[in-house]
């Protein structure tokens, strides 16, 4: 069969698949009707709106969308923290001058909120694991964003504690990362295996959850929760450390203390979303 036919067959089939069995909007839950949005070109590989509209069409309707926000600007220069005010321009917010982090600097793809908001928890607590790769796409776009490939030499999700992995299942992070090389090579770029490290930094104690904690009871339950299982690998590196969530920075802050302690050049950090602030 020819390719054209292939592909007049295939999208009739979506739009009969479509009109039986509507999707369910993974954010307000209603049904809806569109399947993935079509994709006639690759996408523009450094803008986050593009991705989450692209890839997320399938699982999210339109009017949720539409309530996606890129961490909207001005944003602190170091942690990437949006500001409450639309004016002005991006600056060092008063907490990283009085107690700076131990990375160099986060950013987000969006907001954490609405859309974005469900499709996280969805993914982490309900064990949604097909929205890996669309989320690995809308952190991909985000990387891109701010980021040249040939500044990173080594990629580090956060790691989960062996008994946190064993109850969910998977590491939201390093299960994201592993879509990262295809992209890499749809977008002609490069990005080598080797640049993917894990199991160098683990989480060695077993802590309670962060949630309903302020930024204070975050730091004192994360000290000293991680550690290096071979400190040389990263040495002298420039280095990626990818979350799904940025809230008080207290996790990615004791991942990058761990990894300073052994000599890192220098600890960039990227999350999906980014929260406002717990005090």
């Amino acid at each position: 069969m020819q390719p054209v036919l292939q592909g007049l067959f295939k999208r009739l089939g979506a739009i009969i698949r479509d009109a039986v069995f509507p999707a369910r909007c993974s954010s307000c839950g209603t049904l809806f009707h569109g399947g993935p949005a079509p994709q006639t070109k690759v996408a523009d590989c450094r803008n986050p709106t593009d991705g989450f509209d692209d890839e997320l069409a399938e699982f999210i309707c339109p009017d949720c969308r539409r309530q996606f926000r890129q961490t909207p600007p001005p944003i602190c220069t170091l942690c990437g923290r949006f500001f409450d005010s639309p004016h002005g321009v991006d600056h060092v917010c008063g907490r990283c001058f009085k107690e700076p982090f131990d990375f160099d600097e986060a950013r987000s793809a969006g907001v954490y909120d609405h859309a974005l908001k469900a499709l996280i928890c969805s993914y982490k607590y309900q064990g949604r694991v097909e929205l890996a790769a669309p989320l690995a796409r809308l952190l991909w776009h985000t990387l891109l964003r701010h980021w040249d490939l040939e500044t990173i030499d080594g990629i580090i999700p956060v790691p989960l504690h062996g008994r946190r992995l064993r109850q969910r299942g998977f590491n939201q992070a390093e299960l994201m990362l592993r879509r990262w090389p295809e992209l890499a090579r749809r977008h002609g770029l490069n990005l080598k295996k080797e640049t993917l490290i894990t199991g160098v930094l683990i989480r060695h104690r077993h802590t309670r959850p962060q949630t309903g904690l302020d930024r204070r009871q975050r730091a004192a339950n994360l000290h000293r929760a991680f550690r290096l299982t071979d400190p040389g690998a990263i040495q002298g590196r420039r280095l990626l450390l990818v979350d799904d969530v940025l809230t008080t920075g207290a996790t990615a802050n004791a991942c990058a203390r761990a990894l300073s302690r052994a000599d890192a050049a220098s600890v960039q950090v990227l999350t999906l979303a980014h929260a406002a602030w717990v005090n």
